[in-house]
């Protein structure tokens, strides 16, 4: 098993229809798929429609791990930065040092995490995103458990998803346009979390 995973900035080119049997998209968005045969023509028509879960989960999915929990972390701390929880910059500091070397010794310092926040918040979610990116799902002292393909995206979608619904009645809730246009810098590779990454 590997102790690392592919440093990959920005995701290569996958055909409409692979990307979307990657986490089983709903029918609603294959049909609008026959429509637009490119994945950036179907972010784009989502986001057009205002079907921003939609197009969170077609881009969490469509990013190598890295990118997408990195995604997270910037919307995660867009929406936080003002008022951090208890244990907030702890978990982001652990998040960002697996970013930066993301190997099985770092992944498993994520569990500290667990710790702090549930999985019923954004931080619980995204580092979970991390801890599900490579390795193993099981203990260190029992045969390696890999993690399912694309569970990293589910967790990374579902953080970032989250953290969307909370406050937004609130006139500093962030706003799905900001999300989104966090995801289209990570995407093109302009908004990365390490100046050396290719």
């Amino acid at each position: 098993m590997s102790a690392t995973i592919d440093r990959v900035a920005t995701p290569e080119p996958v055909p409409v229809s692979t990307l979307l049997s990657r986490y089983h998209a709903p029918p609603a968005i294959q049909e609008l798929a026959t429509k637009q045969p490119t994945a950036i023509g179907l972010f784009n028509e989502l986001v057009e429609l205002g079907q921003f879960g939609d197009a969170i989960d077609l881009l969490a999915h469509w990013m190598p791990a890295q990118a997408s929990v990195w995604w997270g972390c910037l919307t995660l701390w867009e929406a936080n930065r003002k008022q951090e929880p208890p244990h907030f910059s702890e978990a982001m500091q652990l998040i960002i040092a697996w970013l930066q070397r993301p190997e099985e010794s770092q992944r498993r310092e994520l569990v500290q995490v667990e710790g702090w926040f549930s999985t019923k918040v954004p931080m619980g979610l995204l580092a979970k995103a991390a801890c599900f990116s490579h390795g193993s799902m099981a203990g260190p002292d029992v045969p390696p458990v890999p993690p399912p393909p694309f569970l990293y995206a589910i967790f990374s979608a579902a953080a970032i998803k989250l953290q969307l619904a909370l406050k937004h009645n609130s006139p500093e809730a962030l706003l799905p346009t900001q999300v989104i246009q966090f995801g289209r810098e990570v995407l093109a590779g302009q908004n990365q979390w390490t100046d050396d990454a290719k």
